[in-house]
Protein backbone atom coordinates (compact mmCIF):
# COMPACT_ATOMS: atom_id res chain seq x y z
CA UNK A 1 0.00 0.00 0.00
CA UNK A 2 1.68 3.39 -0.81
CA UNK A 3 1.55 6.38 0.49
CA UNK A 4 2.62 9.64 -0.04
CA UNK A 5 3.40 11.42 3.00
CA UNK A 6 3.75 15.36 4.16
CA UNK A 7 5.71 17.11 7.34
CA UNK A 8 5.17 20.85 8.34
CA UNK A 9 6.85 21.68 11.43
CA UNK A 10 4.52 22.15 14.99
CA UNK A 11 7.58 23.81 16.66
CA UNK A 12 10.41 24.37 13.87
CA UNK A 13 13.81 23.44 13.36
CA UNK A 14 16.34 24.21 16.07
CA UNK A 15 19.92 24.32 14.48
CA UNK A 16 23.39 24.98 15.97
CA UNK A 17 26.08 26.10 13.82
CA UNK A 18 29.70 26.07 14.33
CA UNK A 19 31.86 27.83 11.50
CA UNK A 20 35.04 26.51 10.36
CA UNK A 21 37.18 29.52 9.60
CA UNK A 22 37.84 33.11 10.48
CA UNK A 23 35.61 35.65 12.43
CA UNK A 24 32.40 36.85 10.04
CA UNK A 25 32.39 40.91 8.98
CA UNK A 26 30.84 42.51 6.61
CA UNK A 27 34.01 42.10 4.47
CA UNK A 28 34.55 38.56 5.19
CA UNK A 29 32.40 35.39 5.12
CA UNK A 30 33.24 31.59 6.62
CA UNK A 31 32.77 29.09 3.50
CA UNK A 32 32.45 25.94 6.05
CA UNK A 33 29.69 25.61 8.01
CA UNK A 34 29.32 22.57 10.50
CA UNK A 35 25.94 22.44 12.30
CA UNK A 36 23.78 20.11 14.63
CA UNK A 37 19.80 20.18 14.28
CA UNK A 38 16.71 18.93 16.20
CA UNK A 39 13.36 19.04 14.70
CA UNK A 40 9.48 17.92 15.19
CA UNK A 41 6.28 18.79 13.03
CA UNK A 42 3.22 17.03 12.06
CA UNK A 43 2.72 14.24 9.67
CA UNK A 44 -0.12 13.10 7.59
CA UNK A 45 -1.28 11.19 4.69
CA UNK A 46 -1.87 12.77 1.68
CA UNK A 47 -3.68 10.54 -0.84
CA UNK A 48 -6.62 8.63 -0.39
CA UNK A 49 -6.27 5.26 2.31
CA UNK A 50 -8.25 2.13 1.53
CA UNK A 51 -11.09 0.41 2.84
CA UNK A 52 -12.34 3.96 3.86
CA UNK A 53 -9.72 4.10 6.36
CA UNK A 54 -9.48 8.12 7.60
CA UNK A 55 -6.41 9.19 9.70
CA UNK A 56 -5.31 11.64 11.46
CA UNK A 57 -1.71 12.13 11.19
CA UNK A 58 0.93 11.70 13.35
CA UNK A 59 4.23 12.76 14.59
CA UNK A 60 7.65 13.26 13.23
CA UNK A 61 10.70 14.16 15.12
CA UNK A 62 14.37 14.13 13.79
CA UNK A 63 17.53 15.19 14.61
CA UNK A 64 20.68 15.03 12.39
CA UNK A 65 24.19 16.82 11.11
CA UNK A 66 24.46 19.51 8.35
CA UNK A 67 27.19 21.10 6.05
CA UNK A 68 26.85 24.54 4.57
CA UNK A 69 29.38 25.74 1.68
CA UNK A 70 28.89 29.84 1.91
CA UNK A 71 29.09 30.74 -1.88
CA UNK A 72 29.10 34.60 -0.56
CA UNK A 73 27.88 36.15 2.57
CA UNK A 74 24.23 35.59 1.12
CA UNK A 75 24.50 32.31 -1.26
CA UNK A 76 25.13 28.77 0.43
CA UNK A 77 24.95 25.07 -0.74
CA UNK A 78 23.98 22.16 1.85
CA UNK A 79 24.17 18.45 2.29
CA UNK A 80 22.95 17.11 5.72
CA UNK A 81 21.69 13.71 7.51
CA UNK A 82 18.96 13.65 9.68
CA UNK A 83 17.32 10.33 11.21
CA UNK A 84 13.19 10.56 11.67
CA UNK A 85 10.97 8.88 13.88
CA UNK A 86 7.82 9.34 12.13
CA UNK A 87 4.36 7.41 12.98
CA UNK A 88 1.02 7.07 11.47
CA UNK A 89 -2.28 6.38 12.58
CA UNK A 90 -5.66 5.53 10.45
CA UNK A 91 -9.23 4.19 11.35
CA UNK A 92 -12.16 2.79 9.70
CA UNK A 93 -15.54 2.04 10.84
CA UNK A 94 -16.12 -1.01 9.93
CA UNK A 95 -14.55 -4.13 8.04
CA UNK A 96 -16.27 -6.65 6.49
CA UNK A 97 -15.37 -9.26 3.66
CA UNK A 98 -14.03 -13.40 3.04
CA UNK A 99 -11.70 -15.29 1.12
CA UNK A 100 -11.10 -18.74 -0.15
CA UNK A 101 -8.97 -20.85 2.03
CA UNK A 102 -7.42 -24.86 2.36
CA UNK A 103 -7.26 -26.26 5.19
CA UNK A 104 -5.25 -28.98 7.39
CA UNK A 105 -7.04 -31.61 5.74
CA UNK A 106 -7.35 -30.37 2.25
CA UNK A 107 -11.05 -29.18 2.40
CA UNK A 108 -11.63 -26.12 0.87
CA UNK A 109 -13.86 -23.26 2.19
CA UNK A 110 -14.21 -19.58 2.78
CA UNK A 111 -12.66 -17.47 5.85
CA UNK A 112 -15.68 -14.95 6.83
CA UNK A 113 -14.65 -12.12 9.14
CA UNK A 114 -16.15 -8.79 10.15
CA UNK A 115 -15.18 -6.41 12.82
CA UNK A 116 -16.69 -3.21 14.25
CA UNK A 117 -13.57 -1.37 13.59
CA UNK A 118 -10.16 -1.16 12.49
CA UNK A 119 -7.09 0.64 13.61
CA UNK A 120 -3.10 0.83 12.15
CA UNK A 121 -0.05 2.52 13.28
CA UNK A 122 2.51 3.22 10.88
CA UNK A 123 5.79 3.58 12.31
CA UNK A 124 8.37 4.35 9.93
CA UNK A 125 12.49 5.26 10.98
CA UNK A 126 14.24 6.78 7.95
CA UNK A 127 17.59 8.48 7.47
CA UNK A 128 17.18 11.60 5.03
CA UNK A 129 19.84 13.40 3.46
CA UNK A 130 18.77 16.96 2.18
CA UNK A 131 20.21 18.74 -0.85
CA UNK A 132 20.14 22.16 -0.55
CA UNK A 133 20.36 25.82 -1.65
CA UNK A 134 20.00 28.74 1.07
CA UNK A 135 20.19 32.51 1.31
CA UNK A 136 20.49 34.74 4.21
CA UNK A 137 19.04 38.10 3.70
CA UNK A 138 20.62 41.39 5.85
CA UNK A 139 18.49 40.97 8.26
CA UNK A 140 19.84 37.98 9.04
CA UNK A 141 16.77 36.32 7.83
CA UNK A 142 17.33 32.92 5.81
CA UNK A 143 15.86 30.69 2.85
CA UNK A 144 16.33 27.13 2.13
CA UNK A 145 15.17 24.77 -0.66
CA UNK A 146 15.87 21.61 -2.09
CA UNK A 147 15.44 18.04 -2.75
CA UNK A 148 16.20 14.92 0.50
CA UNK A 149 16.02 11.29 -0.49
CA UNK A 150 14.77 9.01 2.61
CA UNK A 151 15.96 5.69 3.05
CA UNK A 152 14.21 3.61 4.35
CA UNK A 153 15.95 1.86 8.38
CA UNK A 154 13.16 0.32 10.33
CA UNK A 155 9.16 0.30 9.32
CA UNK A 156 6.63 -1.40 10.58
CA UNK A 157 2.74 -1.85 11.35
CA UNK A 158 0.47 -2.98 13.95
CA UNK A 159 -2.71 -3.68 13.38
CA UNK A 160 -5.98 -3.64 16.05
CA UNK A 161 -9.36 -5.56 14.81
CA UNK A 162 -12.30 -4.41 17.63
CA UNK A 163 -14.60 -7.37 17.76
CA UNK A 164 -13.36 -9.03 15.47
CA UNK A 165 -15.62 -12.30 14.87
CA UNK A 166 -14.83 -14.83 11.85
CA UNK A 167 -16.20 -18.36 10.75
CA UNK A 168 -15.60 -20.78 8.14
CA UNK A 169 -18.05 -21.97 5.58
CA UNK A 170 -18.13 -25.52 4.07
CA UNK A 171 -20.12 -24.56 0.56
CA UNK A 172 -19.49 -28.45 -0.30
CA UNK A 173 -21.32 -29.51 3.05
CA UNK A 174 -23.56 -26.78 3.68
CA UNK A 175 -21.44 -26.24 6.85
CA UNK A 176 -20.55 -23.02 9.20
CA UNK A 177 -17.87 -23.78 11.50
CA UNK A 178 -17.78 -20.50 14.22
CA UNK A 179 -14.55 -22.43 15.76
CA UNK A 180 -11.96 -23.57 16.98
CA UNK A 181 -10.50 -19.81 18.21
CA UNK A 182 -6.81 -21.98 17.50
CA UNK A 183 -7.75 -22.47 14.33
CA UNK A 184 -8.36 -18.62 13.83
CA UNK A 185 -12.32 -19.15 14.05
CA UNK A 186 -14.83 -17.15 16.69
CA UNK A 187 -14.83 -14.10 18.22
CA UNK A 188 -12.10 -12.48 19.43
CA UNK A 189 -12.06 -8.79 21.80
CA UNK A 190 -8.95 -6.84 20.39
CA UNK A 191 -6.62 -9.33 18.41
CA UNK A 192 -3.63 -7.03 17.59
CA UNK A 193 -1.22 -8.26 14.79
CA UNK A 194 2.18 -6.41 14.06
CA UNK A 195 4.74 -6.89 11.17
CA UNK A 196 7.30 -5.45 9.29
CA UNK A 197 6.86 -3.84 5.97
CA UNK A 198 9.15 -2.77 2.97
CA UNK A 199 9.11 1.14 2.17
CA UNK A 200 10.71 2.46 -0.74
CA UNK A 201 13.38 4.97 -1.20
CA UNK A 202 11.71 8.46 -0.76
CA UNK A 203 12.10 11.63 -2.76
CA UNK A 204 10.71 15.31 -1.31
CA UNK A 205 10.66 18.68 -1.53
CA UNK A 206 12.10 20.33 1.41
CA UNK A 207 11.93 24.06 2.03
CA UNK A 208 12.71 26.17 5.39
CA UNK A 209 12.22 29.31 6.48
CA UNK A 210 13.34 31.40 10.18
CA UNK A 211 15.46 33.60 11.64
CA UNK A 212 19.63 33.13 12.21
CA UNK A 213 20.91 34.43 15.90
CA UNK A 214 24.23 34.87 15.89
CA UNK A 215 25.36 33.57 19.47
CA UNK A 216 28.84 34.58 19.73
CA UNK A 217 31.73 35.00 17.31
CA UNK A 218 31.64 31.63 14.58
CA UNK A 219 28.66 30.30 16.25
CA UNK A 220 24.98 30.83 15.10
CA UNK A 221 21.68 29.68 16.34
CA UNK A 222 18.96 29.10 13.81
CA UNK A 223 15.06 28.77 14.43
CA UNK A 224 12.66 28.01 11.45
CA UNK A 225 9.73 26.55 10.29
CA UNK A 226 10.39 23.74 7.45
CA UNK A 227 7.95 21.43 4.97
CA UNK A 228 8.55 18.48 3.52
CA UNK A 229 6.64 17.33 0.87
CA UNK A 230 7.34 13.42 -0.32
Amino acid sequence: MKKVIYALSLFGLCLISQTATAQFSRYYYNKHEVGVSVQGGYLGVQNSLPYNAKSDGGMSYGAGLHYDYHLSRKWSVGIGGIYTMNSIKSDMSRLEGSLPVTDWEGDNFIFRYKASSVSEKITLNQLNIPITVGYTMENNLYFRTGVQIGLSMTSEVETTFNQLQTEGYFPQYELVLPYPEFGGLGSFDSPKEKKDIDVDTRIAWVGEVGYKYELAERQNLYFGLYFDIG
